[in-house]
Parts: structure tokens; C-alpha cells; sequence
């Protein structure tokens, strides 16, 4: 029985894919639609920097951490920063909780809704969980920061609020 529990444990956990290893390396290979029909795969972390969140409706974390995304998504240029949610929402909640607007308005006129914008912002569907497992995402919200040449450089679990981690999150940009 000891053996079979270990065995056990080394199934459950030995083959989780641990995101922090991901830093240092290419934006692993993928090649999905976001909502807006644009195809986001590794082409499209070249020559600008991003952040990569994993994001769920349900997690009220992850809601004030799109509405900070959304703010710095709408200070900066299109060309240099851009903004990818992947969500395990499905194609109706996605559309019940954003609303497009290219204006980069402050906040959306349904109070409910976030305005994107989306140039800036990027929104994927996964609810299979196939990016999930790709990034090796268990819980959200989880975070990573792109830099221009397409490589990782940063991964958080959760939204820095640590001044420190933030200045660090920032020099990128």
C-alpha cells in the first residue's frame, strides 16, 4: 500500500509542467484564433512586448487584474505592447463580460463589461485547457511577460502587488 501511494503521488505530480521553467526560453509553440479572428502563435510575440494572462470570470483576483492590463494596454502603442487573456470561458461569457471598444475608454457603459480595445487586447477561449497545459497553468490568474525577441522573462502567479515585482514587470515595457 506505501508504494502504491507513492507511485500515486509520482503520477499526480511528477509529470506537472512547472511554468516558472518556461522563463528564459521561447514562448512555447502554439497557434490559436482569439476572438477577434486573429491567429496569436509564436509570430505574434516578435518585436513587441506582452503579457500573457490566464484569466477566469469566476476568479475576482483575475477581474482586477484585467482591469489594471486594460488600463496599461490603453497607455501604450499597439505596435510595442500588446495584451493576450486566455480564459476557460467559453465564446458567450467572453461576450457577456467584454465589450470591444476601440476608443480605450475608461471603463465600459454596462458597469459589468470590460472595454477592450482590441488592437491592444487579444482574447483567447480555451476551454479545453489545451494552453492551460501548454504554459502548465494550474490556477489563475498566472501571468507572463514576453519581451520583444519572443522570449519569456517573466512569470507570475497572481497580479504583482509587490512594488519590487512590479518596477521589474514594467522595465520591459
Amino acid at each position: 500500500m506505501k508504494y502504491f501511494s507513492l507511485i500515486v503521488l509520482f503520477f499526480c505530480f511528477g509529470f506537472s509542467d512547472d511554468p516558472k521553467k518556461l522563463v528564459g526560453n521561447p514562448v512555447p509553440r502554439f497557434s490559436v484564433t482569439s476572438t477577434d479572428s486573429s491567429i496569436i502563435d509564436r509570430n505574434f510575440f516578435n518585436s513587441k512586448v506582452s503579457i500573457i494572462t490566464f484569466y477566469s470570470w469566476k476568479c475576482l483576483p483575475c477581474r482586477y487584474e484585467i482591469e489594471t492590463l486594460i488600463k496599461l494596454a490603453c497607455n501604450h502603442d499597439a505596435k510595442n505592447f500588446s495584451v493576450v487573456i486566455i480564459t476557460d470561458d467559453n465564446l458567450k461569457a467572453i461576450q457577456k463580460h467584454f465589450v470591444v471598444d476601440s476608443s480605450c475608454s475608461r471603463s465600459s457603459s454596462d458597469k459589468k463589461k470590460f472595454s477592450i480595445d482590441p488592437s491592444k487586447i487579444k482574447i483567447v477561449s480555451d476551454t479545453k485547457n489545451s494552453l492551460y497545459t501548454t504554459f502548465g497553468v494550474k490556477p489563475t490568474p498566472t501571468m507572463f511577460i514576453v519581451g520583444r525577441d519572443g522570449m519569456v522573462r517573466e512569470y507570475y502567479l497572481g497580479f504583482p502587488t509587490n512594488p519590487k515585482d512590479k518596477e521589474t514587470m514594467f522595465l520591459h515595457l
